[in-house]
């Protein structure tokens, strides 16, 4: 589902275990073969998703990757049955290999979403599994290594307080949110 759809809160149905039409990923991080800076649109985006999702021409950073959803349901994990679906959790996670990290990256569109779902307590086993985990939303990294600090940012608007405080975004090549551009 597009960007426009997630704005205004049309919903597409979810097929369970599949993308289906989600585009979180196309949005949040910055995709180098396409020039494209972090949360900004792809312009591979359509209304049906990713227009290249299928295609041989898809750059590896795009083919390679596979949210902790989608993952679950390939391997058919017990987390499966935990996370919630990014278009509804407005957010995703996924662990890049081998990193001792758990990443959260949060819909700019629905950046409050994803604080009242199971995505909570599935980030805080990590949490105290001894991963760091980084919470990337509207331009900001915020890594984490306490169960406190992930209630704290659950409990508060960080990016908020950081603008408040005067912080920049810390997060390069960050433009804008996808609400500006």
């Amino acid at each position: 589902m597009g960007e426009a759809k997630r704005q205004t809160g049309r919903t597409k149905r979810i097929v369970v275990g599949t993308c289906s039409g989600c585009t979180l990923c196309c949005v949040v991080p910055a995709i180098e073969e396409f020039q494209k800076p972090p949360f900004s649109h792809c312009l591979q985006i359509c209304d049906a998703g990713c227009a290249i999702h299928r295609a041989e021409e898809r750059p590896e950073v795009c083919s390679g990757f596979r949210c902790r959803y989608i993952q679950a349901h390939e391997y058919g994990s017990d987390e499966r049955h935990i996370l919630p679906h990014p278009l509804q959790a407005g957010a995703y996670a996924f662990e890049p290999l081998d990193s001792g990290l758990m990443v959260l990256c949060v819909d700019p569109a629905r950046p409050y979403a994803w604080k009242e779902t199971s995505l909570v307590p599935f980030l805080a086993t990590f949490v105290e599994a001894g991963f760091t985990l980084h919470i990337v939303d509207r331009g900001y990294n915020f890594p984490l290594r306490t169960l406190d600090h992930l209630g704290e940012i659950v409990a508060r608007d960080y990016v908020e307080g950081a603008r408040l405080m005067g912080k920049p975004p810390n997060i390069p090549g960050y433009i804008g949110s996808v609400r500006d551009v």
